[in-house]
């Protein structure tokens, strides 16, 4: 699959080979909110077939898919969904389609599809005008799985600098894609290695400043309130701070719920943004502030978020993002633009109902831990500074000037976070009675 034009420019060897001319002309009904958007629907064909997990890497010029599925995925039911003006079929043959058809009918990239059962592997290729179609044989003993490989356009090919990292292109978009659409997901995905449903994308909009992850929690199953599988990746937690901690996005602080719980009513993620002005020195003293952001509702259709819509609550340096379930919401053909309803009003009502005991969990938890890294910044530069006078006890002089510098800086890092966390606790509290009392403050514009 590395080579994701190469099924393309074969002869078919299979049931039929068609002119691109007349599957473009059939995309028209078809398109997505995004052009990057074609990435979520290959995420939501795994997540629909049960799939163990999804396995996506780049390469300098292919985006390749691997999954094994645990439903089984009808091949002429997916060719005859590629090529038909009406998309039909399963929900796994659906997603599949609309995706494939918007990358490579609509954006003419070339891709690969290999679907691998009963020791026969099955090529569905295109190449930008043709579709063409051949098998070979397996050895017995494969597993089922697919595989799908999707070709940069020559202008985006070979964006890759060394291996490590990615520019401006089709893969750095596409990438961003998942990593903010997939954080929910609730079967194992990995882009590049890297696991992506874990709650910790960074912020969907772009702040001047930094964003922490305060408190990750979620409501219990309601009936009445549809469900929702929590990511795997919440096994991962670790909330104890360390004195070398930064006050940063590197980690969810506090976790409210239990990681064993698969089906919920609702995710809600507690984040904290602020700015440094100055780093502190001997000539100025260490500023910040606190940046204000908009709160929003995230929808989350078979495992990816396909619709964000902001809270009505005023811009705060606490803001949250409530993440609730929309399979059973009505959406357009893409399958990425959710029909709201009052269904999904009573949800939005009774996951701020949840956020509320989140919030105030979250501040009990901050204000537990709050000391500790000044208290252990200090004793620690304390212990460096008694080391240093002990090791060079004929320069003395020397060694006290060292140990006070370090002492100085240490105490004054610890110091700094201090205040940054103390501030924390302050926005913290005021969100948490905004959502007791919405009538404080109400206006235009505000919850």
């Amino acid at each position: 699959m590395s080579d994701a034009s190469n099924m393309g420019t074969l002869e078919s060897e299979g049931s039929f080979t068609i002119a691109g001319d007349v599957a473009i002309g059939k995309l028209a009904a078809f398109q997505l909110p995004r052009q990057s958007a074609w990435i979520l629907k290959i995420v939501q064909a795994a997540v629909v077939c049960r799939s163990d997990s999804l396995k996506i890497s780049q390469s300098n010029d292919t985006t390749t898919f691997t999954f094994e599925p645990n439903e089984r995925v009808d091949i002429a039911t997916l060719k005859h969904a590629l090529l038909s003006p009406q998309v039909s079929g399963t929900p796994e043959v659906r997603h599949l389609a609309v995706g494939l058809r918007a990358v490579g009918f609509g954006d003419r990239r070339a891709f690969t599809l290999a679907f691998d059962r009963d020791a026969v592997r099955t090529f569905i290729g295109w190449n930008g005008s043709v579709l063409v179609e051949r098998a070979e044989p397996l050895p017995k003993e494969s597993r089922h799985a697919i595989h799908l490989g999707v070709a940069f356009p020559v202008e985006d090919q070979g964006r890759r600098l060394a291996g490590l990292a990615k520019s401006k292109g089709r893969a750095t978009t596409e990438y961003s894609e998942v990593v903010q659409n997939g954080e929910v997901c609730p079967i194992p995905l990995y882009f590049d290695g890297l696991r992506i449903d874990n709650l910790r994308a960074p912020c969907s909009d772009r702040i001047d400043g930094q964003s922490v992850t305060l408190s990750v929690g979620w409501a219990p199953h309601q009936p009445q309130g549809g469900l929702m599988l929590l990511p795997l990746g919440l096994g991962e937690k670790t909330t104890q701070w360390k004195p070398t901690d930064r006050f940063t996005d590197e980690r969810i602080f506090h976790i409210d719920g239990r990681v064993e719980q698969r089906e919920v009513s609702s995710i809600a993620k507690i984040r904290y943004s602020y700015k440094i002005d100055h780093y502190g020195s001997k000539h100025r003293k260490f500023e910040f502030h606190s940046v204000k952001r908009f709160s929003e509702y995230s929808w989350v259709k078979d495992g990816v978020v396909c619709h964000r819509e902001p809270s009505s609550m005023e811009a705060s340096a606490v803001s949250f993002q409530i993440y609730l379930p929309a399979d059973d919401l009505k959406t357009d053909i893409s399958g990425l633009t959710i029909v709201t309803n009052s269904e999904s009003e009573q949800r939005k009502d009774q996951a701020r109902e949840r956020l509320r005991f989140l919030m105030q969990n979250t501040l009990e938890a901050l204000e537990g831990h709050l000391p500790k890294p000044f208290v252990r910044d200090t004793a620690l530069a304390g212990g460096i500074a008694a080391c240093l006078t002990l090791i060079a006890p004929f320069t003395l002089g020397k060694s006290l000037i060292g140990a006070s510098i370090v002492v100085a800086s240490m105490i004054g890092s610890a110091s700094n976070k201090k205040q940054v966390m103390e501030d924390c606790k302050y926005q913290l509290r005021r969100a948490g009675d905004r959502l007791r009392f919405p009538e404080v403050g109400r206006g235009r514009g505000r919850y």
